[in-house]
């Protein structure tokens, strides 16, 4: 998660806490008036919960990703060092058979 995204969320949360207190303060008239102060809360929240959803899905990918590159080059280090012994060993029956 960039900075930038991490300094958003920081700042939603922020706002939701705001509103949160802002209605532990207040004393509802009315259900509307209830309702016109946690409509905001409950959009915000949402809001973070699937840009929330979103960047995990990415870190998952981007993890995933990595542990494909890992494997490849791994694959292909246990493969060279598989084939360096035998190299070797030609590189050695070539020289005895020059000397």
């Amino acid at each position: 998660m960039s900075k930038t995204e991490t300094l958003r969320q920081l700042t939603a949360v922020e706002r939701m806490t705001q509103q949160l207190e802002t209605l532990r303060q207040t004393k509802a008239q009315s259900a509307e008036e209830l309702a016109a102060i946690l409509e905001p809360l409950a959009q915000a929240m949402a809001a973070l919960t699937d840009e929330t959803r979103a960047t995990l899905a990415q870190l998952q990918q981007q993890s995933t990703q990595q542990v494909q590159t890992l494997d490849t080059q791994s694959q292909a280090l246990l493969h060279q060092w598989e084939r360096n012994p035998q190299e070797l060993r030609e590189a050695a029956m070539r020289l005895t058979q020059a000397s």
